[in-house]
């Protein structure tokens, strides 16, 4: 098992791309949880890591979320791919950037900004293949070819010039998985064709290794500031446990002096009223001319 070739791939576009039900087709599964499926929009993780061997080949899918989402800045999209890219410090095969409509500027400018900060390499464009997913048409090459210039021909994401000229695009109808018309023997063995044919070097550029490192350091330094922040707590708690401890001394001293003032007050009350009615007594005595007993 050890010996087994592994192929490990990025799966990146914006919601409702059909990343999701890419990542399924390719592991013949249904891992990746599918957009119309969201009820919830914020219930997927900022990404998803699953794997399964087919034909003794390991696949390891990495699907990333956020791309285009226009309430994510650049620093939010760096953080979310170098996470990502964290579950696979080996490096990986392949992005496959899926897209089923035309690609517009929030989606380059996320694109644009990770290639540039996290991959900080032109050789990340080798390792791109764009799948335009959500095409019925896709064995016509004429409009495959006719969307693709629809789809990309404005855009100003970095590998355009680079992917136009390549084998790196493939068009895909991907209905769901959970359709009746979901067809993995043509999507999945197409897709997983295209790895083991064109995909096989890994890509590991040193940016992303610095960048990793850099993450491994603020976290390591992020673990050390919290566990000051529990000593100091743990230490304000040991003070306030002493503290409640006192205070319970405390009251327990003042209740059994209360209880003390109490009974010695009983006992002074018993005492004055038998005075009292010793006198009442002795006075009614006198008053009926009564001789003392």
């Amino acid at each position: 098992m050890e010996n087994l070739k592994t192929i490990t791939v990025l799966l990146i576009g914006k919601k409702n791309s059909g990343k999701s039900t890419l990542g399924n087709e390719i592991l013949n599964s249904e891992y990746f949880l599918e957009s119309h499926l969201d009820f919830k929009e914020n219930i997927k993780k900022e990404h998803q890591k699953e794997e399964i061997i087919i034909d003794q080949v390991r696949y390891v899918i990495v699907e990333v979320n956020g791309l285009g989402n226009p309430e994510l800045g650049d620093q939010d999209m760096i953080n979310i791919f170098s996470n990502a890219c964290y579950q696979v410090p080996n490096g990986f095969n392949q992005i496959f950037y899926t897209t089923s409509e035309i690609i517009d500027e929030t989606e380059e400018k996320h694109f644009n900004c990770i290639s540039n900060f996290i991959f900080g390499s032109t050789d990340l464009f080798q390792h791109i293949t764009l799948v335009r997913t959500k095409f019925p048409d896709f064995e016509n090459r004429k409009h495959c070819e006719a969307d693709l210039e629809l789809c990309l021909g404005k855009s100003n994401l970095c590998f355009w010039n680079f992917i136009k000229g390549s084998n790196k695009v493939i068009h895909v109808n991907t209905p769901s998985i959970y359709q009746d018309d979901f067809n993995e023997n043509i999507t999945g063995p197409l897709l997983r064709s295209h790895l083991l044919e064109n995909c096989q070097d890994i890509f590991k550029p040193k940016e992303l290794d610095d960048f990793n490192g850099l993450l491994i350091k603020n976290q390591t330094n992020k673990i050390d500031e919290i566990q000051n922040q529990l000593k100091e707590l743990k230490e304000k708690l040991l003070c306030l446990t002493l503290e409640i401890k006192q205070e319970g001394e405390k009251h327990f001293q003042l209740k059994q002096e209360n209880q003390k003032l109490q009974e010695l007050n009983d006992e002074l009350s018993s005492s004055i009223q038998n005075k009292l009615d010793l006198t009442l007594d002795l006075n009614l005595n006198q008053f009926l001319d009564i001789p003392p007993v």
